[in-house]
């Protein structure tokens, strides 16, 4: 189960990033008439817009996976990511419809915001339910890290299809494959066995109908320091997703091709990253893991904007590495921070809700924000600088986590299915 969740994850991220790798070919296309700077934010607000629906989608894909079961929201949410795919694919530009062309493009990013907001935390939940509590950090760290290998194909798409000698339609034919993988995904699911945990709420009826109700009554706090989880979270992935492109090209003078084709050593830290980090929290403790990943963010991210402004391919390339590889630091432990603050009859939605109102105040507008600061300053670490910033105030969210935070077993196994649900403590 942790493969078909792994899988599913990267086949939909695969449809979420394309669009960010794409960005300045989609500025082209959809905003031909405006100056290369206006072009560039306005395909950035059209990136960013997917953030602006996440939340909704995971009110309504936690509302089902809370009330119908784990496979039923993912299955629906894989589906939901390859339509507007496929109508990007083939959606005309500015200059054949006029401004239709941007509306549907805006409006097909945010019904893949929809899509997202079930989808991502839905995966690692599944995955995680299916596993053993003393191994989900490690499978925390794979389903983050499955992310990329989407990302990855994506990045060497866009290194192909934005290549000068390819025609101006080639980026449409990723969109396209896009669509056909999210088919796929829907295929998995539809096959995949529903978690233990879900199975036994159900059984005893206690599924709840109104989730949010109980979750403002009896896990107020957890609500709010998994939103801080979000926020730090989409502060450090869209560095790699949305602003290293335009870093590359915009500010070091990389022409598009070569600028995706270093951040696939990026995305090749994360996942690396993702995988080890997780597995070290299973090792180590949680709290140790966490500190040593804003410790990470504070020292690495200065580290690898130096290497990427050397000049040096090689050297830039570890750079992007090792901008991937603080990032998945603390992705790649983040599954399993947010796990055990829910138990399992509204694990769902309110991990879903609470990350994804989280992600949408920074992942959503960090690209612009570290576009803006990088250009107005004229400093080249200004993106190392907020990054900073947050995983200090992040450490200190944590101490938060550790005293005050009632946790639950993210994986309970039923031999006794009158037996309760074990509080976990944090070492």
């Amino acid at each position: 189960m942790i493969g078909t969740s792994a899988l599913g994850n990267a086949l939909e991220f695969y449809d979420f990033v394309i669009c960010g790798v794409f960005i300045a070919k989609i500025s082209e296309v959809f905003f031909p008439n405006a100056s290369p700077t206006i072009a560039l934010f306005a395909s950035i607000f059209a990136f960013s817009a997917a953030f602006f629906t996440r939340p909704l989608g995971a009110y309504v894909f936690g509302l089902v996976g809370d009330t119908f079961g784990r496979k039923v929201a993912l299955t629906y949410s894989v589906m939901l990511m390859g339509f507007p795919t496929l109508i990007i694919s083939l959606l005309p530009g500015y200059n054949t419809i006029g401004i239709a062309a941007p509306v549907i493009l805006v409006l097909c990013r945010m019904v893949q915001g929809l899509s997202t907001g079930g989808e991502y935390n839905g995966a690692a939940i599944f995955a995680i339910e299916h596993g053993q509590s003393k191994q989900m950090g490690l499978i925390s760290g794979i389903i983050a890290g499955s992310c990329m290998v989407g990302a990855v194909f994506a990045s060497f798409a866009g290194s192909l299809m934005l290549r000068p000698t390819m025609p101006d339609w080639a980026w449409r034919i990723p969109f396209f494959i896009g669509a056909l993988v999210s088919f796929m995904g829907f295929i998995l699911r539809k096959n995949a066995k529903e978690t233990d945990a879900f199975l036994h709420i159900a059984e005893k009826k206690k599924q709840q109908k109104r989730p949010m109700k109980v979750i403002f009554q009896k896990h107020k706090a957890a609500f709010l320091m998994n939103m801080g989880v979000g926020i730090f979270k989409g502060s450090l992935t869209y560095t790699v997703f949305g602003f290293m492109n335009v870093y590359m090209t915009k500010f070091l003078g990389y022409d598009m091709s070569t600028a995706v084709f270093l951040n696939v050593f990026g995305l090749l830290g994360y996942t690396s990253g993702c995988t080890f980090f997780g597995w070290l929290s299973d090792k180590i403790t949680m709290r140790k893991s966490v500190y040593l990943s804003c410790l990470l963010c504070c020292t690495l991210s200065y580290f690898s904007f130096y290497l990427l402004q050397s000049k040096d391919l090689v050297l830039v390339g570890l750079g992007q590495y090792g901008v991937g590889l603080y990032v998945g630091s603390f992705v790649g432990l983040s599954h399993a921070f947010m796990q055990v603050l829910f138990p399992a009859d509204t694990r769902y939605t309110g991990i879903a809700v609470s990350f994804s109102i989280g992600i949408a105040i920074s992942g959503g507008f960090m690209p612009s924000v570290y576009t803006f600061m990088t250009g107005y300053s004229g400093n080249m670490y200004m993106a190392a600088i907020i990054i900073s910033a947050y995983a200090i105030i992040f450490t200190i969210i944590s101490r938060f986590y550790r005293h005050r935070a009632k946790l639950y077993s993210p994986a309970p196994h039923y031999s006794n299915h009158n037996e309760k649900e074990k509080e976990l403590k944090l070492a």
